[in-house]
């Protein structure tokens, strides 16, 4: 049964109330519209930008909050992206990407929201964020800055994640027997909208 989402109105509230709860039951939120995932690369010929916005989760999300210092522990389901999302206003560069992440046997990339630790003195805008990245089967732990920002109807998380193709045994793409080749390195940007639910 989808949960029942938290009227616009008592969000606000009831995030500030969040601040002071220590040990209590953890809040429940779902993945909301307007999330988005944005891969950006390089070649030896001009730079590149792949996004989707097909991020889901298949269950609830968890958030534990503790103080002193002030952190949140997140469980539940992982995030996910469908490989075939993933749009670089290209198709021969949708091609290679979806190839190179071996789409047929891995169809979806993870997140694993864990843990955020927030700046001190910050007002909690900033903070450190650690995520499990798994693409094509491998499994990354990652500490990257993140900022996020309260509306009447979210919570929304937003931060890049530097990443490597060598990192989960991939091999970058190439193109024209190896004059066009694609960078080790590329970033990952996460722009996610958390909505409350008051019940799983």
């Amino acid at each position: 049964m989808k949960g029942l989402r938290i009227p616009a109105a008592a969000w606000l509230g009831l995030w500030l109330a969040l601040s002071s709860m220590s040990g209590n039951s953890p809040l429940v939120f779902e993945i909301g519209a307007g999330s988005t995932v944005a891969v950006r690369g390089s070649s030896n010929v001009s730079g590149f930008t792949c996004r989707s916005t097909g991020i889901v989760a298949q269950g609830a999300i968890r958030a534990s909050v503790h103080e002193n210092p002030a952190w949140v522990a997140f469980s539940g389901a992982p995030m996910e992206v469908e490989v075939s999302s993933i749009d670089c206003g290209n198709a021969l560069m949708n091609k290679d990407l979806r190839a190179t992440l071996n789409e047929n046997q891995f169809p979806t990339i993870r997140f694993h929201l864990q843990v955020l630790k927030f700046t001190p003195g910050s007002t909690r805008s900033d903070g450190k964020c650690t995520l499990l990245v798994e693409v094509a089967g491998k499994k990354r732990q990652v500490e990257v800055p993140f900022r996020y920002a309260l509306t009447n109807q979210a919570m929304e998380l937003k931060g890049t994640v530097p990443l490597g193709f060598g990192q989960f045994g991939l091999v970058p793409p190439e193109r024209a027997g190896g004059l066009i080749s694609v960078a080790e390195q590329f970033s990952v940007d996460f722009s996610l909208r958390f909505l409350p639910l008051l019940k799983e």
